[in-house]
């Protein structure tokens, strides 16, 4: 049998927290590349080891280390920042897209209002729910 050589590996970056080496580790490994976290776990469980180790090493295999390099510089620079573009804005109208709403509670929240105040105890929703975007008249409810 014979044995099999691990594959070198280069180290592309230092951290001083374990917190950013995670962030960018987990960059690189969604691009595909294979990440060990040198001493992590040493400053893990105790920081102060930090300055002494050097921070947290992140390392890759030698033919993906241009890669892991250029995704770091991004990193560095803001342009691996999230955007959401699926997210909705809940109070935007869906059939124009105008933030220029109305809020209003149901004349049923009103109700439990009254009912609030004569048995304390009870709990009813306290968000607005109903809307009608005074753009184009169209009206709608989140529920709470």
């Amino acid at each position: 049998m014979g044995t099999v050589a691990a594959p070198a590996l280069v180290t592309v970056a230092t951290f001083d927290t374990v917190a950013e080496a995670a962030v960018v580790q987990a960059l690189l490994e969604s691009d595909g590349i294979r990440v060990h976290a040198g001493s992590a776990d040493l400053i893990r469980l105790d920081w102060s080891f930090s300055q002494s180790l050097g921070g947290v090493r992140l390392q890759v295999p030698r033919e993906r280390a241009e890669d892991a390099i250029a995704l770091i510089a991004a990193y560095r620079r803001g342009d691996t920042a999230l955007v959401d573009d699926d997210a909705v804005d809940p109070d935007a109208c869906a059939r124009c897209g105008s933030t220029d709403v109305e809020a209003r509670s149901p004349g049923a929240s009103k109700l439990l209002l009254v009912a609030l105040w004569l048995f304390p105890g009870a709990l009813f929703p306290t968000r607005q729910s109903l809307r009608t975007c005074r753009a184009c008249g169209h009206r709608w409810s989140i529920d709470p």
